[in-house]
């Protein structure tokens, strides 16, 4: 199935409203942070990139999966290394730090990362769905030399 959102749409994450247990506010709402220390959301893009691959590679690593997760918490597929001169570096608009969530309508959430490589590995022409969030999930170049 595909996303429901549509190419270029921007869905900021919703702030929650209640910091202190002095306020009023349903339990599952509180935090017990000052409310000065807060950071802001950070804005998604929900974008849908189309890619003809012919007979070459896409250039891509990606890291994550449900036997493999890259943050605490996530089981997603995140590109972690674009290599120069590939595909991927040729086309310029996938970016570190996208989360992939389909390749050809096929859900790339809460797989192994075997089947996230295959995925990717088994389409010509592949139609990627992905998240990109503002700082790229602070996926850097450095990520992968831990």
């Amino acid at each position: 199935t595909m996303h429901p959102y549509t190419q270029g749409e921007t869905h900021p994450v919703p702030q929650r409203a209640c910091y202190s247990s002095e306020e009023v506010c349903p339990e599952s709402q509180k935090f017990s942070i000052e409310p000065a220390k807060v950071i802001q959301s950070k804005r998604e893009e929900i974008l849908t990139i189309v890619i003809d691959k012919k007979s070459s590679g896409l250039g891509i690593s990606i890291s994550g999966g449900v036997d493999k997760p890259l943050f605490n918490g996530s089981t997603g597929i995140y590109i972690t290394k674009i290599i120069p001169g590939t595909l991927a570096a040729r086309d310029g608009r996938l970016k570190l730090g996208d989360h992939l969530l389909s390749v050809n309508g096929t859900s790339l959430e809460n797989v192994m990362h075997n089947t996230a490589v295959e995925t990717l590995k088994q389409a010509k022409v592949i139609t990627l769905v992905i998240i990109r969030t503002e700082g790229q999930n602070g996926i850097t170049s450095q990520t992968l030399q831990k």
